[in-house]
C-alpha cells in the first residue's frame, strides 16, 4: 500500500497485490499462494490402494487419506488424500518418500520413494501404490519315535515363492516354537525349514506346507510344522 502527495496537495493511494495461481494436476483444483511459483517447482503426492498390483490408479481404487510423506527431509501429511508442496528448488533433484501408508498396519508401500527434477512453475504429480499384506503363524514341533511332540526354538522357518523358488522371508522360531511371518504379499508360497537346521537335527519335514495368500489382508494361523527324526539309514 503506497501513498503520495504532490505540491498541489493532491493525494493518491495505490496498492499492489502479488500472488501465484497454479493448478494441482491430480484433482484439477487451483492452488493460491503469496510467493511466486514461476521460479520454483511443486509436487502433488498421494497414496492409493493398488488392488490389481499394476502400480497405476484405476477406477474404483481407494485414495488413502492418512498417508504421510517426506519431501527433501520435510514431513508432509496429506490433506484429503493429497500432499501438496511448493517452492521446491529447480535444477536440483528433489526426493519424496512415503513414511506411512495409513492406519492399517498390514498396508505397505510397493515403492518407497522417488527422485524428480522440479521445473519452473510446474507441479509434478506422483502416485504411490500401496498393497495389502497378511501374516502367517504356526509352531515348530519335533516328533519322537514314540509320537511325542516337543516345541523347537531358533529353527529357521522360510517362506518360499512357489513360482520362482526364491526365499522371500525367514524367521527363527521363538522359545516356545512359535513363528510369525509378517507383511506377506499376495501369492503362492511354500513354508520350509532351513536346511542346516534339518541337518543338525537329522530330521525331515512331515509333509509340505503350501498356501495361497489372497488380495485381502488376513492372518493365516495354525500352519504348524512337524519334524520327524530320521532313522539311522536316513529314511
Amino acid at each position: 500500500l503506497l501513498g503520495n502527495i504532490n505540491d498541489q496537495s493532491d493525494y493518491s493511494i495505490s496498492a499492489n497485490l502479488i500472488f501465484s495461481l497454479g493448478r494441482e494436476p491430480s484433482s484439477g483444483n487451483w492452488h493460491v499462494q503469496s510467493n511466486p511459483m514461476a521460479n520454483s517447482g511443486g509436487l502433488a503426492a498421494r497414496a492409493f490402494l493398488d488392488s490389481n498390483y499394476n502400480q497405476q490408479v484405476d477406477d474404483g481404487e481407494e485414495i488413502i487419506d492418512q498417508a504421510r510423506f517426506t519431501v527433501n527431509k520435510v514431513r508432509k501429511n496429506t490433506d484429503n488424500g493429497l500432499a501438496f508442496v511448493t517452492e521446491l528448488p529447480i535444477n536440483r533433484l528433489s526426493t519424496v518418500k512415503i513414511d506411512s501408508a495409513g492406519d492399517d498396519p498390514l498396508w505397505i508401500p510397493a515403492i518407497t520413494g522417488y527422485q524428480f527434477l522440479p521445473r519452473p512453475g510446474v507441479v509434478t504429480a506422483i502416485d504411490f501404490p500401496v498393497v495389502t499384506t497378511s501374516e502367517i503363524d504356526g509352531t515348530v514341533y519335533l516328533v519322537s519315535s514314540d509320537g511325542q511332540e516337543k516345541t523347537l526354538s531358533r529353527i529357521g522357518v522360510q517362506l518360499v515363492d512357489a513360482v520362482s523358488g526364491e526365499t522371500v522371508k525367514i524367521f527363527n522360531s521363538e522359545f516356545d516354537g512359535f513363528y510369525l511371518l509378517e507383511k506377506v504379499r499376495p501369492g503362492k508360497y511354500l513354508i520350509r525349514i532351513r536346511e542346516k537346521d534339518l541337518a543338525r537335527l537329522n530330521a525331515r519335514v512331515d509333509g509340505e506346507l503350501a498356501l495361497e495368500v489372497g488380495n485381502q489382508s488376513d492372518v493365516y494361523s495354525g500352519f504348524d510344522i512337524k519334524l520327524i527324526k530320521k532313522e539311522n539309514n536316513g529314511s
